[in-house]
């Protein structure tokens, strides 16, 4: 086992970045996964904190209404949706 200055070994650092890795992609994994009321007060209770302004948008943006929470239902278009016609393709013998 290599030892590094401070008597931490190379595997000791490799344990806690994976231990981080893992951390936040079962925390990425929770958010996306969670039904959206629990999502909007578990949000609004973490504005609460002394938190950075990025982390304050992106908190912000998730309390704010909406059935899906995909950012996309806010941009309603003013004109309908176009017809599309269409097409049967038919197999080759």
């Amino acid at each position: 086992m290599a030892w590094q200055g401070g008597g931490v070994s190379v595997l000791g650092w490799q344990d806690v970045f994976s231990t981080l890795l893992v951390a936040a992609s079962f925390a990425y994994a929770a958010w996306s996964l969670m039904p959206a009321l629990w999502r909007r007060k578990l949000a609004g209770a973490m504005l609460q904190w002394p938190l950075p302004a990025w982390a304050r948008g992106r908190l912000s943006r998730a309390t704010a209404g909406g059935a899906c929470q995909c950012d996309g239902c806010d941009q309603s278009s003013a004109s309908p949706a176009a017809e599309k016609k269409i097409i049967f393709m038919q197999r080759r013998p």
